[in-house]
């Protein structure tokens, strides 16, 4: 991994060992992932660890794509069936309560970004069960 800062915004160059759902883009020169890929890279970041900048990035994403469409990258990235771990760590925020709020690009609170996931997994649940 590689973290640096290119005029203030933090940029991560990190090695993915899992396929990507959609093809590198590329702009000047630099190499993209995809938003698919991003969002499933999100939620496992997660799954994984309650980091507080990891839901606002998803509260971010869900104004342009719904829950289901990112579980469904998840499970075509992660090849995983069971969300169930996945689920209860998008609306699990302990561990994140005690962290520094990240800048966010648009005016958005803490108390915000938990309940539009709560209500786009709730959705989900509703959808699905």
């Amino acid at each position: 991994m590689l973290f640096l800062y290119i005029q203030e915004i933090k940029i991560d160059m990190v090695l993915i060992p899992y396929p990507y759902i959609k093809p590198l883009d590329s702009f000047d020169g630099i190499r993209l992932v995809a938003i698919e890929d991003i969002a499933a890279m999100k939620l496992s970041a997660i799954a994984r660890r309650g980091v507080k900048k990891d839901f606002w990035d998803i509260a971010e994403l869900l104004d342009y794509h719904n829950i289901g469409e990112m579980i469904a990258w998840y499970k075509q990235k992660y090849s995983s069936r069971d969300i169930f771990h996945l689920l209860r760590a998008l609306v699990y925020f302990t561990d994140a309560e005690s962290q520094k709020d990240p800048q966010p690009l648009k005016a958005i609170t803490w108390k915000e970004v938990k309940a539009k996931i709560e209500r786009a997994v709730r959705s989900y649940l509703e959808k699905e069960i």
